[in-house]
């Protein structure tokens, strides 16, 4: 159900777009983590123009209890790179038998979203992991065509490549409106930075 029944007639910047992947089976869930429901995302999509497919739990971390927050440290997040990738299942990495290489040409996160002409907020911005995520048609057209042409375009070197670890860290910061001062003060004070394990690069967090 819609939040409210005024937003029936919601003008077009205020549809709500899901972007879905084929697999929501728990199974392919590499990080703590659960699956929100379509309502709840469309409520928050409402309420903060986007919205995680993927809520954080408690999970063991570097040998702690540790809640993942969804807000990561901007620089740091923009230094996060990969050299192969291993799911439960199978493995992608840069000698692989795979048409393309695992590997990008751009040495970073940050360096790549440079190369289509965007950019994220410094200071905080929020990592939506999973693959799973709705926004506004306002918070997409924030951004000019090209920049999502260039990004698809990137994306459509292969399958199983560097680039789709990029996107999936890239969405919130590029799709969530940005944090006012206060807010970004307030989880500064209650978190804590975790820079390693590498794929939560940046990621705020505190102890449970």
């Amino acid at each position: 159900m819609l939040p409210d029944e005024t937003r029936v007639n919601a003008d077009d910047s205020e549809k709500v777009i899901f972007f879905l992947k084929d697999d929501m089976d728990d199974s392919s869930i590499n990080i703590g983590g659960a699956w929100r429901s379509f309502e709840d995302m469309l409520k928050l999509s409402y309420l903060n123009s986007f919205a995680c497919g993927m809520k954080q739990v408690p999970s063991q971390i570097l040998g702690k209890r540790l809640l993942l927050s969804p807000f990561h440290e901007t620089q740091m997040l923009l230094s996060y790179s990969m050299q192969g990738y291993a799911t439960k299942n199978q493995k992608y990495d840069d000698v692989s038998s795979e048409v393309v290489p695992f590997q990008s040409k751009h040495k970073n996160l940050g360096e790549w979203i440079d190369s289509f002409g965007s950019f994220i907020p410094d200071n905080l911005v929020p990592v939506c992991y999973g693959g799973i995520f709705a926004a506004t048609k306002a918070q997409i057209n924030q951004h000019p065509s090209s920049v999502w042409r260039k990004m698809m375009e990137s994306l459509s070197r292969g399958d199983n490549i560097e680039e789709g670890h990029f996107a999936e860290r890239s969405w919130g910061g590029l799709l969530s409106p940005r944090l006012p001062e206060y807010q970004v003060a307030a989880l500064r004070n209650f978190s804590t930075v975790i820079e390693n394990p590498p794929w939560y690069k940046g990621a705020l967090f505190i102890e449970v």
